[in-house]
C-alpha cells in the first residue's frame, strides 16, 4: 500500500528516518483505511526489536504518510548466514523475535506476515540487533472490522501461512498465525531450507 523512502528529519532534531507514503495508485477508501490502521497500530508498540513511529500527516495531494525509526540490516537468514552465526546465536535471535512478537500480541496485534525479509538483523562487532518490521497487513483483534478481511482474500506470504489460513481465506487470524510463521522462519534460520524446498520434498515423498 505504501512506498518507503530514506529521509532526513530536520526538526525538532536531525536524524535519518524511514518515510512511508500511501502509493498514488492506492488512494481508494480500503487502502486508506489499511494505511491509517498501520499508523495506529505502530503507535501502540514500544519494544527495542520493533520500529517506533515518530510523526504522521498528509501530503499536499492528500496522501497519508508517517515517519518511523530507520531499521538497519538485512533479512535475518541472509545476515546470519553471511556472518556464519552458530546455532546458539541463532537461537538467541529467535528468542529476541519471539519477545518482540509477544509484545505485539499483548497489545492485541497479529503481524500476519512474519518472514525473513520482515525481520532485519544488523551486526556491529559482537552486537546483534533484530528489528521486526512492516505491520502493513497486521490484524488488530480489538478492531470491529478489518480492511483486509474480505471474502476470498489471501493475506500474507503463502510460504509462511498456516495451512488452515491458506485453505480457508476467511478464517480470522490470531496469535497462532504468527506462531506458525515463526516456526517456518526458525526452520530456515537453523537448517537453511526454504519453505518451498520443504513443500517440494513433501510432494516428492
Amino acid at each position: 500500500f505504501g512506498v518507503v523512502w530514506l529521509a532526513t528529519q530536520s526538526k525538532p532534531l536531525e536524524r535519518s528516518v524511514a518515510l512511508k507514503v500511501l502509493r498514488p495508485d492506492r488512494v481508494d477508501p480500503s487502502s486508506r483505511a489499511r494505511f491509517a490502521m498501520e499508523r495506529r497500530l505502530l503507535a501502540l508498540l514500544d519494544h527495542p526489536s520493533l520500529v517506533k513511529i515518530f510523526d504522521a500527516g498528509e501530503t499536499d495531494d492528500g496522501r497519508p504518510w508517517f515517519t518511523m525509526e530507520l531499521a538497519q540490516g538485512a533479512p535475518i537468514t541472509d545476515a546470519a548466514d553471511a556472518a556464519r552465526l552458530g546455532i546458539d546465536e541463532r537461537l538467541r535471535l529467535a528468542a529476541h523475535i519471539a519477545r518482540a512478537v509477544h509484545h505485539a500480541h499483548s497489545h492485541g496485534l497479529v503481524h500476519r506476515d512474519l518472514k525473513p525479509s520482515n525481520i532485519l538483523l544488523s551486526i556491529d562487532g559482537d552486537q546483534l540487533q533484530v528489528k521486526v518490521i512492516d505491520f502493513g497487513v497486521a490484524h488488530a483483534v480489538f478492531e470491529p472490522t478489518d480492511p483486509d478481511q474480505r471474502a476470498g482474500a489471501l493475506v500474507g506470504t503463502p510460504d509462511y501461512l498456516a495451512p488452515e489460513l491458506a485453505r480457508l481465506h476467511t478464517v480470522a487470524p490470531d496469535v497462532r498465525t504468527d506462531v506458525f510463521a515463526m516456526g517456518v522462519v526458525l526452520r530456515r534460520l537453523l537448517s537453511g531450507n526454504a519453505p518451498s524446498a520443504r513443500r517440494a520434498t513433501a510432494s516428492a515423498s
